[in-house]
């Protein structure tokens, strides 16, 4: 059977995210005291950030932001969470709500079933594929939490781990209906970039998707029972995470690249400086909306070279 030419892409890109994985996680020391292994990654299970820096070393080339940990720390004390995380371009939005930190849950035993959701059923199945090739390729984690890949069910689209995990990737608007695994319905769901500047500009169309999204997303959950999470910036007002973060039961956060006082969110990666300097390039407007959570409708506002 030939691949597509967008498949074919997909394998090549996967399997060099794995031996990127198996090279930056092969130096697994060997444990001789058990005691002292298991108090190792008793330590690591409670630590975000510390389960962070060991076993995700490629990509912890800085420190998690404060944001970061503050999420983590919400999604574990919270087992029943409706959720939205607002977070500027280049907060780390899917490493850490789509990758990071539900195979923290999966290592604490807190996680079964994961359904990511995306814009496309391509889009959703590539970041799925980020933390699935952690699960093939993370000597670390395996060495800590056992072999994970599961021969004849690994799939781009729904695969399940050989402790009985499964995880799944819709696009937006499909039917989730029926999604489960064995007797375990979702207790993760997370809506990652579910907008996009099309579907924005037609406010019919986002009204019929933030309705997928409460009924026939939402109630693949067993009664309520899980985490149901969206994770994206504000692109626009007319959008899904405008009208998700309204809720009234729902937790939601808005994180900028700046802050209040005009320090940086994630002072480990980016400064000040680097920020202004993106500004300054891109302009006002641009900035306003892929950094600061405030999309401006073009023509809206007075335009500096208007004036003398």
């Amino acid at each position: 059977m030939s691949l597509k030419p967008q498949d074919k892409y997909a394998l090549i890109r996967y399997r060099d995210l794995v031996r990127r994985i198996q090279d930056s996680t092969s130096d697994v020391a060997e444990d001789k005291d058990e005691h002292a292994r298991k108090k190792r990654i008793e330590r690591l299970l409670n630590n975000y950030e510390a389960f962070v820096e060991y076993y995700f070393s490629d990509f912890a080339k800085v420190k998690c932001a404060p944001f970061h940990i503050t999420a983590a720390n919400k999604i574990r004390k919270e087992p029943n969470l409706e959720a939205v995380f607002e977070w500027y371009r280049g907060a780390a939005k899917s490493t850490h709500l789509s990758m990071m930190i539900p195979l923290w849950k999966k290592a604490r035993g807190e996680l079964k079933v994961m359904i990511l959701a995306s814009k496309s059923q391509g889009a959703a199945e590539t970041l799925l594929a980020d933390l699935k090739a952690q699960l093939e390729g993370n000597h670390r984690y395996i060495a800590d939490f056992g072999e994970q890949k599961s021969l004849g069910d690994w799939g781009s689209d729904r695969f399940s781990t050989k402790d009985d995990c499964a995880f799944f990737a819709i696009g937006r608007g499909q039917s989730p209906r029926g999604l489960r695994h064995r007797s375990y319905r979702p207790d993760y769901i997370v809506m990652d970039d579910l907008d996009d500047d099309e579907l924005c500009r037609n406010p019919d169309r986002v009204r019929k998707a933030v309705e997928w999204v409460s009924r026939a997303l939402y109630f693949t959950m067993d009664m309520g029972r899980g985490q149901f999470i969206l994770v994206g910036n504000r692109i626009s007002n007319t959008s899904i995470l405008d009208a998700l973060s309204r809720g009234e039961h729902v937790y939601h956060t808005q994180v900028n690249a700046l802050d209040n006082k005009g320090k940086p969110s994630w002072p480990a990666k980016y400064t000040r400086e680097e920020i202004e300097s993106v500004i300054a390039k891109k302009g006002y407007r641009n900035a306003q909306q892929e950094l600061f959570n405030n999309p401006i409708t073009e023509g809206a506002v007075f335009k500096g070279e208007w004036f003398r």
